[in-house]
C-alpha cells in the first residue's frame, strides 16, 4: 500500500504565460508555501545561442529571472509572484544546477547562478527574504576577478542562522576537476565568509549535496571521479559550524564506471544527528542500478548497508530529500513500469524514516500525461506533503497527504 495519496492531476497555479522551470520549495508556517523558479521571457528567435562556461557545459537559459511565489492556502491559490534576481542579469540553471531554496530560524535564503557583468561566464549569488514578500539584492557568494566555473549549487540552513552552501568552483586546477567549495553565512544568508575548498577532483556536472543538523555539524557530498573513471560518492563533515572538515572519505563502494560525467549527485539531510544520503548509481550492471539510500550517525564516518530504493520503477534518478522532525522521504523521477515501459517519467516518494517504513516502498505521484524532472518534495508535520517539478516546460506543484 503507497504511503502517500496524491491529487490526481499535477497542477501548474502560477499565472505565467511563458516558459518556467527549476523550482525549489518550503513551507514557512502552517499553511504558507513558498516556492521559487526561473521564468523565461518570449522566446526570441534571433537571440545568439549562449556559450558554454568554464568547464565547457552550456547552462539553459540565457536570459531567465528569478522569482518567488507565495500561497497561504496550502497551495490552493499562490500570489502574482515576486522577481528576486537582478533583471539586467540573466539567471541560469536546469537540473541539477537549478536555484536551491531553505528555510532557517532566522528567514529564507536562495542560490542560483547569474550571467556576469562582464558576459565571461556566472557568478553565483545568494539572497536572503524573511517573508518572501521582499528580497535583499542578490550578492556574490564566490566572488572572483578572473572568471571560471562555479555552478550546481546546494544550500542548507540551522537552527540558529547557520547557512552554508556547496557548489562545483573550477577557480583551482589542481585536482584533476573542479573543487568542492563550500561558504558559510552566520546571519541566516544576509552576508557572507570566504569561500573555501574542502576537495578537488569532483565529477563536473553532479550537484554537490549538503546538510546541517541542529547542533551546527555540517555534511557535504559530491560524486568523485577516481582512476579508471569509477564515479562514486565522497563525503567530508565539520562538527564546529564550518570551522574545519574532515578529510574526504567514500560513502560505499559502488563501482559506477562511466566514460562522461553522469549529471546526479547526492542528496543529504540530517534528522537531529543522524545524516541521511540519497544518490543514483548503475553499481556494476544490471541488477545494481537503482537510487541508494543509506544513513549515518557519525556525520558520515561510518555508513549502514545502502539499500535500493527505486525497485519496481525503471530509469529512476535525481534523488532529493525532505526531513522533519518525525519524518525523512526521497523523492525522485523514475518511468512507472506499466506498458510498454516507455510511459512518462513520474515523481516517486519513499519514506525513509526506518528500515520498516522504506520496506513500504514508493508512492507514485501522478504525472499528468506530462513527464516531469528533477522533483523536490517538501512535507510538514501533520501528514502533507508537496511536490514541485518542472512538466510540459511549466512549474508543477502536486500535494498529497498521508495514507
Amino acid at each position: 500500500m503507497a504511503a502517500w495519496r496524491f491529487e490526481a492531476r499535477p497542477r501548474q497555479p502560477f499565472s505565467l504565460t511563458t516558459e518556467s522551470h527549476d523550482p525549489s520549495i518550503v513551507l514557512r508556517a502552517a499553511r504558507a508555501l513558498t516556492v521559487v523558479g526561473i521564468v523565461e521571457p518570449p522566446v526570441d528567435r534571433n537571440a545568439p545561442i549562449s556559450s558554454a562556461d568554464a568547464n565547457g557545459h552550456g547552462h539553459g537559459a540565457t536570459n531567465g529571472i528569478l522569482m518567488s511565489w507565495t500561497s497561504q492556502d496550502g497551495g490552493d491559490s499562490f500570489d502574482e509572484g515576486v522577481v528576486i534576481s537582478d533583471a539586467k542579469f540573466a539567471v541560469s540553471g536546469h537540473g541539477e544546477t537549478a536555484p536551491f531554496l531553505t528555510l532557517g530560524r532566522k528567514g529564507l535564503g536562495v542560490v542560483f547562478e547569474q550571467k556576469r557583468p562582464d558576459g565571461k561566464g556566472n557568478d553565483l549569488m545568494a539572497s536572503w527574504s524573511s517573508m518572501a514578500s521582499m528580497w535583499t539584492k542578490p550578492v556574490c557568494i564566490a566572488p572572483k576577478a578572473v572568471a571560471s566555473g562555479n555552478s550546481y549549487a546546494s544550500v542548507a540552513a540551522g537552527a540558529d542562522g547557520l547557512v552554508a552552501a556547496a557548489w562545483l568552483d573550477s577557480r583551482d586546477k589542481s585536482g584533476g576537476g573542479p573543487h568542492v567549495f563550500v561558504a558559510i553565512s552566520e546571519d541566516g544568508g544576509k552576508t557572507w565568509g570566504d569561500a573555501f575548498s574542502v576537495a578537488a577532483g569532483a565529477c563536473p556536472c553532479c550537484r554537490p549535496g549538503i546538510a546541517i543538523s541542529d547542533k551546527r555539524a555540517i555534511s557535504v557530498s559530491w560524486r568523485n571521479v577516481e582512476t579508471g573513471d569509477i564515479r562514486d560518492i565522497f563525503t567530508v563533515s565539520s562538527t564546529d559550524g564550518g570551522k574545519s572538515f574532515s578529510k574526504p572519505k567514500l560513502l560505499v563502494r559502488d563501482g559506477w564506471r562511466v566514460n562522461g560525467c553522469p549529471h546526479t549527485g547526492c542528496a543529504l539531510a540530517y534528522q537531529r544527528d543522524i545524516l541521511h544520503a540519497a544518490w543514483y548509481s548503475a553499481g556494476t550492471g544490471r541488477g545494481t542500478s537503482g537510487i541508494r539510500h543509506a544513513t549515518s550517525a557519525t556525520h558520515g564516518n561510518i555508513w549502514d548497508k545502502p539499500v535500493i530504493i527505486s525497485g519496481g520503477t525503471l530509469d529512476p534518478n535525481h534523488p532529493m530529500i525532505s526531513s522533519t522532525e518525525g519524518t525523512v522521504l526521497v523523492a525522485f523521477q523514475a518511468r512507472p513500469t506499466r506498458g510498454d515501459g516507455w510511459e512518462a517519467y513520474a515523481a516517486h516518494v519513499v519514506d525513509v524514516t526506518s528500515p520498516a517504513t522504506r520496506a513500504r516502498g514508493f508512492s507514485e505521484c501522478p504525472a499528468g500525461g506530462k513527464g516531469v524532472s528533477y522533483p523536490r518534495v517538501l512535507q510538514d508535520g501533520i501528514g502533507r506533503a508537496w511536490v514541485v517539478s518542472t512538466a510540459g516546460h511549466k512549474v508543477t506543484i502536486s500535494r498529497a497527504r498521508r495514507a
